[in-house]
């Protein structure tokens, strides 16, 4: 039964007997398959902008609403 999952996987099967042969019938070559994509998810400036208007916002209501 685990010599047909193998086979049907593409793998190979090794009794316990003769695992001492699975380390010499390792492939040894290294497969590479990284694909490296860099996009920006926002643009920094209009972040920033953003960011610093909600921040002054904040203060100007506080200060008009004298918040804590």
């Amino acid at each position: 039964m685990l010599t047909k999952i193998a086979t049907a996987a593409g793998g190979r099967y090794y009794h316990i007997s003769t695992a001492d042969e699975l380390i010499g019938n390792l492939d040894r070559k290294e497969k590479r398959r990284h694909v490296a994509l860099e996009q920006p998810l926002y643009f920094p400036e209009v972040f920033w902008v953003l960011f610093v208007g909600a921040l002054a916002t904040e203060w100007i209501m506080r200060r008009r609403f004298q918040l804590r």
